[in-house]
Parts: structure tokens; C-alpha cells; sequence
């Protein structure tokens, strides 16, 4: 396929998303802001969007868990986006976490912005986890996901370095429509 019209179909999905989500603005005011509720489906679409080592996993039905460390609204959206979903045979999990947590059972692990990133991304080892953060440097910390606003829009930068020194293999697909992909920041 060509790659200029995979860009156009999946830059056409992501302003969907971004549509649907800007819609619901208009519902309950109990809600999350808007940004943590893109945010939250951007982190669910990035694990569709990996291939993960049979090491991340006890079994092949073993549950995909979403950690998700200082923010309880991206926890509760991440949770209303995967309710009663599967990746791959994977049914999914979101848990909510506080400093000092177990991350062993942890796929893909979200570090809000007001948390430590050193001392989780320490804890977390190179285990094949897919570590999203929303913190300036974090892709030179060892994030491999981070997301910044550019424009007025949430966006995401990617560590390809970061993804491969934990053994996760990122599909194109998602690396076309990174903002920015850095292929070395990872330590």
C-alpha cells in the first residue's frame, strides 16, 4: 500500500477520533477534559499498534494491563475504552497505581505528568512494557511514547530505540503518524 495514502487514511482516523471526542464535550460535565480523554484513546490505539515478545505474557489469554501512575481521570476513560475488549486474545485490564507499585504484570504503563519518571521507569526494568508519558525529555529518559500539544492538538513523539531496547516492535503504521519519531534517544 502506499504509504502517502496510509498517512491520509490514518491522519483521517486520528481527526475522527479527535471529532468524536471534541462531540462528547457537550455531555456530562462530570466527564474528563477533553485532552485526557484523547489522550486515553491514543493509549489504548498504541497497543493495538505493537507486537509484544510471548515474555510479556504468563499465557497466550493472559490479560494486557494498563497501568496507569498519577492521573485517575486517564485511568477511568482507558477503562471505558477497553471495557470488554480483547488485543489479540488478550482481554484487557486498566489498574490504577501509586508511587512504589508492582509493575510486573504492567504492558503498557502511563506516567502522568506530575509523577516521578525515574524512579518507575527504574522499577519498570527493560521488561517489554510500552512506557506513555506526557513529561518534556521523558523520550531521553527511557519513555517510548510521549505526548506533547503542538498547534493546539495532543500529538506523540516516539522512541524507536526506546521501543526496541524493551523489545517491543512498533508497527509503521504508528511511526508514520508519529509528530516527531526519534530513532536514538533512548539510553
Amino acid at each position: 500500500m502506499n504509504l502517502r495514502l496510509l498517512r491520509t487514511g490514518l491522519t483521517l482516523l486520528l481527526g475522527l477520533l479527535l471529532s468524536l471526542a471534541a462531540a462528547a464535550t457537550h455531555g456530562d460535565d462530570a466527564e474528563a477534559p477533553l485532552e485526557k480523554r484523547v489522550k486515553a484513546a491514543f493509549i489504548y490505539k498504541f497497543a493495538t499498534y505493537v507486537d509484544w515478545p510471548a515474555s510479556a505474557f504468563a499465557a497466550p489469554d493472559s490479560p494486557l494491563v494498563f497501568g496507569v501512575l498519577g492521573d485517575r481521570a486517564i485511568a477511568e476513560e482507558i477503562g471505558r475504552a477497553v471495557n470488554g475488549r480483547l488485543i489479540d486474545a488478550h482481554p484487557l485490564q486498566v489498574r490504577e497505581l501509586r508511587d512504589g507499585d508492582d509493575l510486573k504484570d504492567v504492558n503498557v504503563l502511563f506516567v502522568g505528568a506530575g509523577s516521578a519518571l525515574a524512579p518507575v521507569l527504574g522499577a519498570s526494568g527493560v521488561r517489554p512494557v510500552l512506557v506513555v508519558t506526557e513529561a518534556d525529555s521523558a523520550l531521553s529518559q527511557g519513555s517510548v511514547i510521549n505526548f506533547i500539544v503542538a498547534d493546539g492538538r495532543v500529538r506523540f513523539e516516539i522512541s524507536a530505540a526506546g521501543a526496541e531496547q524493551r523489545g517491543l516492535k512498533l508497527s509503521s503504521r504508528l511511526l508514520a503518524v508519529a509528530h516527531n519519531l526519534r530513532p536514538g534517544e533512548a539510553r
